[in-house]
Parts: C-alpha cells; sequence; structure tokens
C-alpha cells in the first residue's frame, strides 16, 4: 500500500531529489522532467533527514491545508479534497514554494550564523584557522593535516565533507572552544563568494589552496569563475598580510598567481624549485613509495595512501604543518600512520587476489587520469576501469570524455562503463568498441569482470565515481 502512495504522490522522490542537486529549484526540475514517469531510484544516497528538509515537510503541509481551505471557501469540501489530491500528484509544486519561503529564512540564519560563529571564534585566545580551498582535495589534505598537527596540537576538524557556511557554523557552535589550538575546515565553493564569506565568518588565519580544475565548471559557467573564487581565500590572508600554502602543480593556481605577479605571497608546494616537493614515486599494492626532499635532504618515505594525488594532499599537509611549527621528524614518521581515507584510493585485496582500488567517492578530470596513472604503475596484468562519467562538466562534458576516453584506451585491459549517457558515449568513442563494456548497474560489477574470464590474482580493477541518484 506504502508503495502505492508513493508512485501516485511522489513528494518523497522529488524531496530527495532537491536535496540531492542541494535545493537547486532548476537542476531539479530539470531531473524531475526528464524522469517525469520515474518513481525509484537505486537509493545510494538516502534522504536524510535533516532540519531543513523537515522545515520543508512542514510548510508543505501547512500549504496543503490552506489550498484546501481555500477550496472549500470558493467551492465545496469535495472540491477543495480534489485540489489537494491533484496538487499531490505533482508534489514538486509543494517543494519548490517551500524551498523558495525557506530560503527567504535562510538568509536571516545564515547571517545569523556568520554573526555569532564570527563573535565566538574571536572571543578565543589561542585558537587559529585553517582553511582548505580547492575544487578538489581538500577534505583529504584536511584529515591528513589533522594526523600530522594533532601529534603536537590539540586539534579539531569539521567532520566528512562539511564545507558550507551552516555546516560550519555547526561544528563551532557545539564543538569548539579555546583549548583547541587549531580548528581546520574546508571552504566548499559553487558560487562568487562562497570562500570569502567563509573567510571572514571564522576569520581564517591559514590556507591551503589544493587546486584548481573543471569540477562544477556547469555552475561556474566558465574556469575563471572557479579560480576567483578559490583565491578569495588567498586575497583574504593577503589583507591580513599572511600568505597562502598552495599547489604549483596545478596549472590554473600557478598561472594565476603569475598572472597576478604574488609567487612571492605563496608558499607553494609540489614545486621542484621550492622547499618540499616528492620525485621517485612508486605506487604499490598497498600505498606508495616516494622520495620527500625537504630543503634539499631526501628521506624516503612509504604512506598507506595510494596515488600521485595523495602524494600532492600529503605535500600540502606538510607544508601546512612545517608552517605552524610542526618538526620535519615528526612529519616524515607520521607520515607512515595516515589514515586511509574512505573511498578515495582505497585498496582491498579481495579473497581470490583481485585488488580492488575505490575512487567512488567524487570524480573530477584530476582524479580520473590519476587512476589511469595508478593502473599504469601497478604490476599486474589485467588493468580494469569502472566508471560512469563526470558530471557537471558544462559544454566540455563530451570533449573532456572523449579525451579521457583515448587516454584509458592505452592504459587499460578493459573499460566497464556504467549506464548509458552522453558521458558513457564519449567515454566509449574515445576508447573504441573492443575494450568497452556497457553495464546498467554498478551492482553487476563482479558478475561482468568475472564474465570477462581474467585471472583475478593478476587484475586491479579501480572504481572511478559513483553517482547520485540524480544522475
Amino acid at each position: 500500500m506504502k508503495k502505492i502512495i508513493q508512485n501516485i504522490f511522489p513528494y518523497r522522490l522529488y524531496l530527495h531529489i532537491f536535496q540531492l542537486e542541494r535545493y537547486d529549484v532548476k537542476r531539479s526540475l530539470s531531473w524531475i522532467f526528464s524522469h517525469f514517469r520515474q518513481r525509484k531510484t537505486e537509493n545510494k544516497k538516502p534522504l536524510v533527514p535533516t532540519t531543513k528538509v523537515k522545515v520543508i515537510k512542514f510548510i508543505s503541509l501547512i500549504l496543503l491545508v490552506f489550498i484546501f481551505i481555500i477550496g472549500v471557501i470558493l467551492c465545496n469540501f469535495l472540491l477543495g479534497f480534489l485540489f489537494v489530491l491533484l496538487v499531490l500528484v505533482q508534489p514538486y509544486i509543494l517543494i519548490i514554494i517551500s524551498v523558495y519561503s525557506l530560503n527567504l529564512c535562510e538568509i536571516l540564519i545564515i547571517k545569523n550564523s556568520i554573526r555569532n560563529t564570527n563573535k565566538k571564534i574571536k572571543s578565543f585566545k589561542k585558537v587559529k584557522v585553517i582553511g582548505i580551498a580547492g575544487s578538489y582535495g581538500k577534505t583529504s589534505v584536511k584529515n591528513i593535516l589533522y594526523h600530522l598537527v594533532s601529534s603536537k596540537y590539540k586539534v579539531l576538524k569539521t567532520p566528512l565533507s562539511y564545507n558550507t557556511i551552516l555546516g560550519i557554523s555547526e561544528v563551532v557552535d557545539l564543538e569548539l572552544d579555546d583549548s583547541y589550538d587549531f580548528f581546520i575546515c574546508e571552504l566548499g565553493e559553487f558560487k562568487k563568494n562562497d570562500v570569502l564569506e567563509m573567510c571572514e565568518m571564522v576569520d581564517v588565519s591559514y590556507g591551503i589552496m589544493t587546486g584548481v580544475n573543471s569540477q562544477h565548471l556547469e555552475r561556474f559557467k566558465n574556469i575563471q569563475n572557479t579560480i576567483n573564487t578559490i583565491f578569495e581565500l588567498f586575497d583574504y590572508l593577503k589583507k591580513k598580510n599572511k600568505k597562502v600554502v598552495a599547489n604549483f602543480s596545478n596549472e590554473y593556481i600557478l598561472k594565476e598567481a603569475t598572472a597576478r605577479g604574488v609567487l612571492d605571497d605563496i608558499v607553494s608546494y609540489d614545486n621542484p624549485n621550492g622547499k618540499i616537493f616528492a620525485k621517485n614515486i612508486k605506487f604499490l599494492d598497498f600505498g606508495t613509495e616516494f622520495d620527500l626532499i625537504f630543503d634539499g635532504v631526501k628521506n624516503r618515505v612509504k604512506t598507506p595512501l595510494l596515488g600521485k594525488a595523495h602524494i600532492n594532499n600529503i605535500l600540502g599537509a606538510c607544508t601546512m604543518a612545517y608552517e605552524i611549527g610542526v618538526p620535519m621528524e615528526t612529519i616524515i614518521k607520521r607520515l607512515e600512520t595516515v589514515p586511509k581515507v574512505p573511498h578515495r584510493f582505497e585498496q582491498t585485496l579481495l579473497q581470490d587476489g583481485c585488488l580492488l582500488i575505490d575512487n567512488s567517492y567524487s570524480s573530477n578530470i584530476d582524479s580520473f587520469k590519476e587512476s589511469l596513472a595508478i593502473l599504469n604503475g601497478l604490476e599486474r596484468k589485467n588493468k580494469i576501469l569502472v566508471t560512469p562519467g563526470m558530471v557537471e562538466l558544462g559544454l566540455e562534458n563530451e570533449k573532456i570524455h572523449l579525451e579521457l576516453g583515448k587516454l584509458a584506451k592505452d592504459i587499460c585491459t578493459k573499460i566497464i562503463l556504467v549506464g548509458n549517457s552522453s558521458r558513457t558515449q564519449a567515454l566509449a568513442k574515445g576508447i573504441g568498441k573492443d575494450k568497452v563494456i556497457f553495464m546498467n548497474d554498478i551492482k553487476d560489477i563482479w558478475k561482468t569482470f568475472y564474465s570477462l574470464g581474467l585471472e583475478p590474482s593478476s587484475s586491479a580493477v579501480i572504481l572511478e565515481n559513483d553517482l547520485p541518484d540524480n544522475y
């Protein structure tokens, strides 16, 4: 009975889509209208009963009561009830009105949160805030930095991928006090001034710019808008006469810094001409070995984290840790015990000897290329890539996937593409028919893999991205 009601009145489904799309009305409606008859998703990331969801449900209920009363007043009880049923059949109307109503309230809530959080931060005598901005790598750098710095200082970090004003504000309100030395937080960016607002809210003292790429290009419209937003962290710290730590292996960061003439105002990492960089990187089944060069001194380091992308993250964290007073000897020792980051090049050796590398948390062009580089560097005969492609690439979608398909063709034994979309079609076009296998559902991965007849003990399978239900 419950399923029948949900099929007729898909309120919960549509609310779930709105949540996945961060309550962006245009993007949510685009999904709804293109999946008009769909009443079920795989529910990979279930609807989270946040305060916002509860308020939307409450406003929707008030609207239904209002519609019913208007119908009774204008016509009669039966027509009032009919009006309610008609709205429930297309419940996105209720959600849209609720979201817009809530947005008006949220503006006031956000302003109040910024004011209260800033007041609390400034009341502390010793807490210093480290902000991390970038298109990718924020969570990994945050977790690695926390591991390095907590060896000497008392540190608090935002949990999971908390990177919005309300998320950071909640952590400050509930957990942060003057007993901490440092507070590390991610600064998420989806539009202009996002990073600046959070910098001002928590009064950032130190900053790391991890890199810029085409992630969220559909939202930012062009790459320069993304660059400008991430450089809001640099601009904020420059006004305080403080330097930002930045990834100079990222072409956009380096070009922007050069164009602005501010190279001397940045502490670079992953820069062969800088103080800290890595070379002689070797991928292992369980981790990575590399030479960590610090002021010309070479240290051979082994870390449980896999891939050059994680080495880049490590370099950013090492540079910041050293800047705030953690001895290099301590940093090198701590790198051997850095915790793995779930679903970010996380390795698992299966019972049959197959090596599974899970990079399904999210994907961008750099992450995709890194997955291919890892496969290419592993000493395994069979190299399998599994991916549904990347999202939010805007007009660059086909071009980027086509280029990545050509790159994958020369490295992988087989490429398993999940779903039939413009993303996977462009990848397939670049790869060619001989190496491509289409799969409808990620749940069929092992059935598909074993159907290839490859020896598991000589195979490595990497999962590059796992899209939520709205994709």
